[in-house]
């Protein structure tokens, strides 16, 4: 059976991404859907893909999903921050799966309030299968040499491509503002996009400076792995962090109230500055804790990603998730984040090989 796969905001830029890399799977016909007929039709003539005019808030979107058959709908129409879940509720009536990228912390752990009736209808309801599915995938993989995590600290970094107006909304909302997480069992506050720091990846790779996100990550893998400590930190590319970094002191300080409102004006720096930029991005995980034979051990893992690579990270859990569906894979229902349902052979077999290297120490 040919698999129907629907993706929301289709003519963003993620939405585009997944919209190619799906097209080039067998098996699988892609419906790209959104509210502006323009967009779409440009859509379809560069990807000649089916399209469908729809908005996720519309009234008739469960009837809409029903009447085209669809059996997996992606939502990638963020941000995701203060949205309710209409689109999983309406998955769940049409009896369709449920992926999305959204990186809000409340958003993917309030996923959850669906988890009963995705069970009753035998449904997969996933929120989070962005950054935090690949990552959760490598560090399975790296709990086969750190049996027991204590602490855990994530970095991810982008080429010095400016991604929609969405997602730099989306980072802006933590922008000054408390981040909880753990610090040696203790909960801690950082401020959001502040704490300035620099990452030099392995081999020479990259020079990264990195500033606190306020990621679902913080809250599920806490709780997942049990640790001690987190922290999670990221940057668009090679420039840019010391700007976002000053204006989250000043918004720390009250001197700021809304920094959303400078969406537009990094967004306009960021495509004037991708020229000077290396192209280089990737991710990196260092991981403390226990062996299986009880001894201590450090151990990183990072995945370096040059050109079009780095984009595909953040959206390859979802054509890998949608791969093994098309090979019968038949995922535990219910609704929760988006973790344990790709791993690491998954990912890179989706992700492939150009422009991707491995660095482990």
């Amino acid at each position: 059976m040919i698999m129907r796969a629907l993706i929301l905001g289709a003519y963003g830029h993620y939405g585009k991404l997944i919209c190619q890399k799906l097209k080039a799977v067998e098996g699988i016909t892609v419906i790209g859907a959104g509210k502006r007929p323009d967009r779409l039709s440009s859509l379809a003539n560069e990807l000649d893909i089916e399209t469908l005019e729809l908005d996720w808030r519309d009234v008739g979107l469960t009837e809409a999903l029903i009447a085209n058959n669809v059996h997996v709908l992606i939502h990638a129409a963020g941000p995701f921050s203060g949205q309710d879940y209409v689109v999983a509720q309406a998955c769940i009536d049409a009896h369709c799966y449920y992926f999305d990228l959204a990186d809000d912390r409340e958003f993917v752990d309030g996923i959850k309030i669906l988890n009963e009736q995705a069970k009753r209808s035998n449904l997969v309801i996933a929120s989070g299968m962005g950054m935090m599915a690949l990552t959760d995938a490598v560090i399975r993989y790296m709990q086969t040499k750190v049996t027991i995590i204590n602490h855990m600290d994530i970095g991810y970094s982008g080429a010095g491509r400016m991604p929609g107006i969405a997602s730099i909304r989306s980072s802006l909302n933590a922008c000054g503002q408390p981040v909880p997480l753990l610090d040696n069992g203790q909960a801690v506050d950082v401020t959001g996009l502040g704490g300035r720091s620099v990452h030099r990846f392995g081999r020479d790779f990259a020079v990264r400076e990195m500033l606190n996100l306020d990621v679902p990550e913080l809250d599920v893998f806490a709780s997942k792995y049990c640790l001690k400590s987190i922290t999670v930190k990221g940057g668009f590319g090679q420039r840019g962090q010391r700007l976002m970094s000053l204006l989250s002191k000043m918004t720390a300080r009250g001197w700021v109230k809304q920094p959303v409102r400078w969406a537009q004006k990094f967004m306009k720096l960021g495509k004037f500055m991708e020229r000077f930029n290396e192209n280089k991005g990737g991710l990196y995980i260092e991981l403390e804790g226990r062996d299986e034979k009880d001894m201590m051990v450090e151990r990183l893992f990072e995945v370096h990603a040059v050109g079009q690579a780095v984009d595909d990270m953040k959206i390859i859990s979802i054509v890998a998730i949608l791969k093994r569906l098309n090979e019968n894979y038949v995922p535990q229902p219910g609704a929760y984040p988006a973790i344990g349902l790709v791993n690491i052979g998954h990912v890179f077999e989706a992700l492939g090989e150009e422009g991707v290297s491995i660095f482990e120490g």
